[in-house]
């Protein structure tokens, strides 16, 4: 999953990234909560039917589906 998850990361996140000191990010958790605190911000609250609504598209690729 952590391959994924580089794979996406473009620009301001990828640079982001490659700045952190070897041994700095000890589990996926750690990843996650840098990552947000650092590049993330959206008041937009997600619910549990619109997760459940959201579908991917006919011949939609699973990386712009995620995205």
């Amino acid at each position: 999953m952590a391959r994924l998850f580089l794979d996406t990361l473009k620009g301001v996140a990828f640079d982001w990234f490659k700045s952190l000191p070897p041994g700095s990010i000890n589990s996926w958790i750690d990843l996650e909560t840098r990552f947000l605190s650092r590049l993330y911000e959206d008041d937009t609250e997600v619910t549990m039917d619109k997760l459940l609504s959201t579908m991917q598209k006919k011949e939609e690729l699973v990386r712009d589906y995620i995205e």
